[in-house]
């Protein structure tokens, strides 16, 4: 609570309100509120000494309080223009641990608002920058790995994008190049992994530092025994995966037979069997890790949910329909969420045919009608609009076939088999599911279907 109190206090900018303080016939106000530049600066300068006295100390509060200054800095530099309490801020807590979150502000405000600042500040902003800049590989991985920011803002100023996506290329590579530098130190750089697997990592930066860690450890699989008791027991602030995709996508690419001898292990581990899914993810997919999935699958260490994974990125993209068919139907019987997990996939293999052959497509097709055609309807969940549009997605893709009206009329009679055998589905939502069967199957068909039902 505290914390969130400290972070109100230091908004400086991006005030927004969706809905009046009016009540009843009483009018309301937004309340007290600053009206010179003064004001603002006597607002806001007892949360900067607030955050400035906890972020001396050297714990997990006082790191919290000091990322908490380091997002405002750019809004109390620019706006309240409280560069002297924010350069006194700076000396006091780069004792501490150097400040990346501080000098990550800077950047954001050199970044955004270097056109819109005075000469006199800017030229005290670019000092500062150069105090508070990492320097040693401690500080680099602090800064440039584990802090939240702006993605790219801690490139250097000689960089020039011809596009966005060369900010990602080039953080990608420099992050990379931290990790391998990190692996040639890994007893001190490498000592405490649970920051780089905690769930406050906010972009992708320390999936690419494990794969340099992957790429150039000497022993991955020590990190890998040393990363085991943060999976039994995760830091109490979340546990991401990030970090360990990275490294054994790195280590895939070192040595692929270590990796491919640990993921036949971690199949039926008491600990990594659970992760088992996302494991095997973390390269691509081939026979050997479409057998582990199936064997992964029957033993169950796994929650369903996990395999919705392979729904993202075109995973499945290296499997034949003979594949993905066995693993989805297998995953569609397995109770606690195995039916809309596998609905969730197929939907999005589905919507990967754009680069498949016709021959794939008929193949994915005859399945889709399989699939809908064996559903047991009674298990679909007609209020999750969500795994709703999947369905229909995947029947509308099953439809546009030849000759697909006796699965179609085979689904239609499961269905209104359901409906007359207990309490009524919701009729609208069931209205999405029908739709495409009313544009896809002969009326005649239809009718038949629908008056046989009605006489039985």
């Amino acid at each position: 609570m505290a914390l969130h109190l400290l972070r109100s206090g230091l908004e400086s900018q991006h005030f927004s309100s969706h809905y009046g303080f009016d009540f009843g016939a009483l009018k309301r106000c937004y309340g007290w509120y600053p009206r010179t530049l003064k004001e603002i600066q006597d607002w806001h300068a007892p949360f900067v000494q607030i955050a400035v006295d906890l972020g001396k100390t050297a714990t997990a509060f006082g790191a919290q309080a000091r990322a908490i200054l380091g997002e405002a800095f750019r809004g109390l530099w620019g706006n309240a223009q409280m560069s002297g309490e924010l350069t006194d801020a700076a000396r006091e807590l780069a004792p501490v641990n150097g400040w990346p979150d501080g000098w990550l502000g800077i950047r954001n405000t050199l970044h955004f608002d270097r056109g819109h600042i005075d000469p006199a500040s800017l030229d005290k902003l670019e000092s500062l920058e150069k105090q508070l800049s990492p320097r040693d590989l401690r500080a680099k991985l602090q800064a440039k790995v584990l802090s939240s920011g702006s993605f790219g803002v801690d490139l250097d100023d000689d960089f020039e994008p011809d596009s966005s996506t060369d900010w990602h290329v080039k953080a990608h590579a420099e992050v990379t190049a931290l990790g391998k530098a990190a692996a040639q130190d890994a007893d001190d750089m490498l000592a405490d992994l649970a920051p780089f697997v905690s769930i406050k990592n906010t972009t992708n930066k320390v999936r690419c530092f494990g794969i340099g860690v992957g790429q150039a450890s000497r022993s991955v699989q020590q990190i890998i025994e040393r990363l085991r008791p943060l999976v039994e027991h995760p830091p109490t602030d979340g546990f991401d995966l990030q970090f360990i995709h990275g490294l054994i996508n790195g280590w895939n690419q070192i040595k692929p037979d270590e990796v491919s001898a640990f993921l036949d292990e971690a199949v039926e581990d008491e600990i990594w069997g659970a992760l088992f899914p996302s494991l095997q993810l973390a390269i691509e997919l081939d026979q050997a890790g479409y057998l582990r999935l199936i064997k992964s699958l029957e033993v169950g260490r796994a929650s369903c949910r996990a395999y919705t994974n392979l729904g993202c990125g075109r995973r499945t993209d290296p499997l034949t329909v003979r594949q993905v068919s066995t693993l989805l139907s297998q995953l569609a019987t397995k109770p606690d969420g195995g039916l809309p997990a596998a609905i969730d996939v197929l939907c999005m293999v589905r919507h990967c045919t754009d680069t498949k052959d016709e021959h794939y497509k008929t193949e994915l097709q005859a399945y889709c009608l399989k699939f809908v055609g064996d559903l047991d309807w009674s298990l679909i969940d007609f209020a999750n609009d969500n795994l709703l549009h999947h369905l229909v997605e995947i029947i509308k893709f099953a439809l546009d076939s030849k000759g697909p009206q006796e699965a179609a009329v085979k689904t239609i009679s499961r269905l209104i088999q359901q409906e007359h055998s207990g309490q009524r589905r919701i009729p609208r939502r069931l209205g999405k599911v029908l739709l495409p069967f009313f544009f896809e199957v002969p009326g005649r068909d239809f009718g038949c279907c629908l008056y046989q039902e009605q006489a039985h």
